[in-house]
């Protein structure tokens, strides 16, 4: 930070805090002296020595009668909106702050971050927040799902399907047992549709059944 440069500790509205595609050397000319950090609706004071995030100059020029960096007086109304640079500083490139691997202007951000595959969204089932991309999977084996029991149709919790199923260590055998029968009825089913097809078409039996 500058010399002469006063610290303002919970600045409102401060500076942009982002993983640049830009080289730091780069974002210099838009560091907000104040806040060390690139300027957030940048304004400029009648000495045009340094840019300043909107809030930073407001809250500095509270404590305060003079410019920080040129100490030139100053007030909170001689600081004027900087639009080149706010248009220039708005269109510089961000990496996303989930780590998708996208990058895209800074005025694009909050756009993306409503769809953006790595955001964290909660499970409608269990509460747990998880990343939007995994929260099929997750739901897949929630926990806080509802299910119906294999035995006797009643929606249970997976949380409480063991118990519900009456517990014991041969709970999982059992019901992969109980998805193999519902599996052969329902070739069983099929077979039945296709041989009463057949019948209707004056052949008793298909031909991969005949010797």
């Amino acid at each position: 930070m500058a010399d002469g440069v006063v610290c303002i500790e919970e600045v409102e509205e401060c500076g942009h805090d982002e993983d640049w595609v830009d080289e730091p050397v780069d974002l210099q000319c838009f560091e907000c002296p104040i806040c060390s950090m690139v300027a957030r609706n940048a304004v400029s004071h009648d000495c045009g020595n340094s840019l300043f995030c909107s809030g930073c100059w407001n809250k500095c020029l509270a404590s305060r009668d003079s410019c920080p960096t040129c100490n030139q007086q100053a007030s909170i109304s001689s600081a004027a909106p900087a639009h080149v640079d706010r248009r220039r500083i708005i269109n510089l490139k961000i990496r996303c702050p989930n780590r998708c691997s996208e990058e895209f202007p800074l005025c694009e951000k909050e756009a993306h971050l409503q769809e953006c595959p790595q955001r964290l969204v909660p499970c409608s089932e269990c509460d747990e927040v998880v990343r939007a991309n995994e929260l099929a999977e997750h739901k897949e084996g929630c926990r806080g799902r509802l299910s119906p029991c294999k035995l006797c149709g009643e929606m249970v919790f997976e949380s409480e399907m063991a118990a519900h199923f009456g517990g014991g260590e041969h709970y999982q055998q059992v019901g992969e047992l109980l998805d193999l029968v519902s599996s052969l009825q329902k070739e069983l089913h099929d077979a039945k549709i296709e041989l009463n097809s057949l019948r209707d078409q004056g052949r008793d039996r298909p031909k991969r059944w005949r010797k």
